[in-house]
């Protein structure tokens, strides 16, 4: 009588990766995720040029300006005109009258020139009153340079006398298109010499 024996079967391998294969995967995965970020950032990114914006004052001792240096291409900055003693402004080299301005960076830079010139002013004098005498300018000119000194000799007329030196309307502020006027009444005039400058803007 036979007897029928088992046979025997080969165990079928288990087809489930291990755990260390599991992580190997992810972190393989989450390099080449974290590698093309960066070749992405590093691909698009934008770099802001600066250029130099340049101020010059002309003539150098007629003032200066302020606002030059370097920039950001595409921003705004604000330059500005500042006129030494004396002297007055009389605009920029691109026809801007603004002593103050506000001006954009262009990308290949830019100059700015402030023109400044000798300020002036006029100064006008009289007697009161008119039949009292006269005053006389020393130097005698139409127009003078601001803070330029001049001596005013009050000569009065006969029967009268020097009372005091009023000064009835104070300067403005100088212009080189239309001048200043500061006129001086001299009431009851008698001879006196008193200089008189004539103040800066």
């Amino acid at each position: 009588m036979n007897t029928l024996q088992p046979s025997h079967v080969p165990a079928t391998p288990s087809r489930r990766p291990k755990i260390s294969q599991l992580i190997g995967l992810v972190l393989l995965l989450f390099v080449r995720i974290a590698t093309a970020q960066v070749g992405t950032t590093s691909g698009t990114a934008n770099i802001a040029a600066t250029v130099l914006l340049t101020t010059v004052a002309k003539p150098a001792e007629g003032g200066s300006v302020i606002g030059g240096g370097t920039f950001t291409v595409g921003t705004t900055q604000v330059i500005a005109a500042v006129p030494a003693t004396g002297y007055v402004f009389a605009g920029w080299g691109d026809g801007s009258a603004e002593m103050k301005r506000t001006v954009l960076v262009p990308a290949a830079g830019a100059t700015y020139v402030a023109n400044f010139v000798p300020g002036t002013a006029t100064l006008t004098v009289s007697a009161d009153p008119a039949t009292g005498g006269t005053v006389v300018r020393d130097p005698d000119k139409t127009s003078y340079a601001l803070q330029e000194k001049v001596t005013l000799t009050a000569r009065p007329s006969t029967g009268f006398a020097f009372v005091a030196w009023k000064e009835i309307s104070p300067l403005a502020t100088a212009t080189t298109t239309a001048p200043n006027t500061s006129a001086v009444n001299v009431p009851l005039l008698v001879s006196n010499a008193n200089p008189f400058v004539v103040p800066m803007t």
